[in-house]
């Protein structure tokens, strides 16, 4: 018997093979199918509604948002000691300026767009107001600091000579911007002052704090008074532009308008958790806050919603509106920064 096959019965063996006699053998076909099994690919979050914008960089809760009077910057200032300034169009980050060993608690641009004033507190509550030059879209050198003991908000008056620093002391101190000079002190805050805002003909000082009423300063006699309703400490509060109507936010939930001239309630706003700041559009006809993490826009003359921007991913803790009125900017508890298209 011969050791080896032929040839001819080798091909036939080899044909019969590759015709598919093997029923065993997987086809081509099948072995491209996916499994029945394999998970489907995950759908991205969708985009919340009315988001423009979302920038992220701050690696803790961010404490002021700011637009730069031109409208083409915007400022936003962090607990992890970082000023970081965005192009409020395209959202490009163009610099960070870092206060080191500090929390920035509060920030506003000087009325000419040259100076930005930073609230800088250190642990145990030494700080300073670091202002610092701003020109083409960067922050350039520090001009000068205003030494302070636990800063928490600083306000420009609207001809940019005085600046406002509030701290936890019972009075706040008005200096002049370019030499860091105190102008006056005004008492009777109380404790804490939280935020401060100049009335657009820059006579008038609004601010609140721990206590449960707002402030009011004549900025020229230093005489106060105090504006009642609210049932806890005050959080935030803005001038419309007209400097007719002033919003305050308070502890309680409650966000208020009043009447400047008679000092009176106009509108109470309830909410499930309003933040910390608040802020008028330039018309004057609308203001945002926040409740909870949606950042809402309403009627100011009625108080009716007008836009609700729902944010899932944070708890909004600062609110300010562009120049041209068309954009919201948020900044998060959780670092980011927003920016929102307000409905026409």
């Amino acid at each position: 018997m011969p050791r080896f096959l032929p040839l001819a019965i080798l091909a036939a063996l080899a044909l019969s093979t590759l015709s598919g006699c093997n029923k065993d053998a997987a086809k081509p076909e099948a072995a491209a199918t996916p499994a029945p099994s394999q998970a489907a690919p995950a759908e991205a979050t969708p985009k919340p509604a009315g988001l423009k914008l979302a920038m992220k960089g701050h690696t803790k809760p961010v404490t002021g948002v700011a637009f730069s009077p031109d409208g083409l910057s915007l400022a936003s200032g962090s607990n992890d000691g970082t000023v970081k300034l965005w192009n409020a169009q395209t959202g490009d980050l163009q610099q960070t300026h870092e206060e080191p060993a500090a929390e920035i608690h509060a920030l506003a641009f000087a009325p000419d767009g040259k100076t930005l004033a930073l609230a800088a507190v250190m642990t145990g509550g030494q700080g300073y107001v670091a202002l610092v030059d701003v020109a083409a879209g960067k922050l350039g050198e520090t001009k000068r600091k205003v030494a302070g003991t636990n800063i928490t908000s600083v306000a420009f008056s609207p001809d940019g000579k005085t600046l406002a620093i509030g701290n936890t002391s019972d009075a706040l101190v008005l200096v002049d911007p370019e030499t860091g000079a105190v102008k006056k002190t005004l008492e009777g805050q109380g404790i804490q002052t939280r935020c401060l805002t100049f009335s657009p003909d820059g006579k008038t000082l609004a601010g609140g704090g721990w206590g449960k009423t707002v402030k009011l300063w004549n900025v020229e006699t230093g005489a106060m008074t105090e504006l009642t309703g609210h049932d806890s400490e005050i959080q935030a509060v803005a001038f419309s532009k007209d400097g007719t109507t002033l919003a305050s936010v308070g502890m309680d939930n409650s966000l208020r308008l009043w009447d400047v001239a008679s000092k009176s309630p106009k509108l109470n706003v309830t909410g499930g958790s309003l933040a910390e700041s608040v802020a008028f559009s330039p018309d004057g006809k609308t203001f945002a806050g926040a409740d909870g993490n949606d950042v809402k826009l309403w009627d100011a003359q009625t108080g009716a919603p007008r836009q609700s921007m729902k944010d899932e991913s944070t708890n909004t803790a600062a609110v300010a509106f562009s120049p041209d009125g068309q954009t919201v900017a948020s900044g998060g508890a959780d670092g980011s920064v927003k920016l929102w298209t307000v409905n026409k």
